[in-house]
């Protein structure tokens, strides 16, 4: 973009293209091929089409005409990414006249990302009914960041997902990084290592089960062991908040650590 001459007398439009930052300081903190914020003043220019961002962005001149423009990509190409899939028609009727800027939407991809908490088969078969459901497939880019825990029959139920679904979507993924498999208490105990803060540990989190109607039928602790320890934890305030979903977690933890360590 060379620096313009004779502004005033100039009888034919003038357009700048470029590609790089603008070099606003604080907008961005390393310009990529920095651009003069004040170019189109500079060069005389009635309009600067330039690339680098991928959101629609306009900037005015002195006089706050908009004739600097980034249009942005025609699809948006990241999750986050506002304002893209765009594209312009400008008008410029004279030199040195206001631009005309009509703004297009043409993206055609959406980019979606689902957290979701999957605790039994029933949540993964409503999340199942769901993507089927969900339109135009073809243009989506779909991840989905799954938590909790949750029995072996879901996660197989899970696994078919990728197989069924890949090919629909533009892109399809699915995070299980925090869905854990829920422990067998049998599997649990036979993996406990020696040690009586470990065993104590387990224990106690039986005799805890004993106070939630839905999990008493799991614990095999006896009478006489489960008073013994509620007697130890008198006056300690674990039974506060106390849920069937807090224990099953605590046993979760106590798998996974036990497991790490297991030879």
């Amino acid at each position: 973009l060379n620096d313009g001459n004779n502004q005033s007398a100039r009888k034919e439009i003038s357009i700048g293209l470029a590609h790089g930052n603008l070099a606003i300081e604080g907008y961005i903190d390393h310009p990529n091929f920095p651009i003069n914020p004040n170019r189109v003043t500079i060069s005389d220019l009635d309009y600067l089409a330039l690339g680098e961002w991928h959101s629609f962005r306009t900037f005015q001149d002195p006089e706050g005409i908009n004739r600097t423009i980034y249009p942005g990509t025609p699809e948006t190409t990241k999750f986050g990414e506002e304002n893209s899939g765009k594209a312009v028609i400008v008008e410029i009727k004279t030199p040195h006249s206001a631009p005309v800027i009509q703004e297009l939407d043409v993206g055609t991809l959406v980019w979606e990302k689902h957290k979701l908490e999957i605790n039994s088969r029933a949540d993964v078969e409503t999340l199942h009914l769901n993507i089927q459901q969900t339109p135009n497939p073809q243009n989506r880019v779909l991840s989905l960041k799954l938590t909790g825990v949750t029995d072996q029959d879901t996660i197989n139920y899970l696994e078919n997902f990728p197989s069924q679904f890949q090919n629909k979507f533009m892109h399809l993924n699915i995070i299980k990084d925090d869905l854990f498999l829920k422990p067998n208490l049998l599997e649990l105990k036979a993996l406990l290592p020696e040690g009586a803060v470990v065993n104590q540990t387990f224990e106690a989190l039986m005799a805890l089960m004993k106070t939630q109607p839905e999990m008493q039928e799991y614990s095999d602790l006896n009478p006489e062991r489960t008073r013994e320890i509620f007697s130890e934890l008198k006056g300690k305030d674990v039974m506060d908040g106390l849920s069937p979903e807090i224990i099953n977690r605590a046993f979760l933890l106590m798998y996974q650590m036990i497991r790490e360590v297991s030879p």
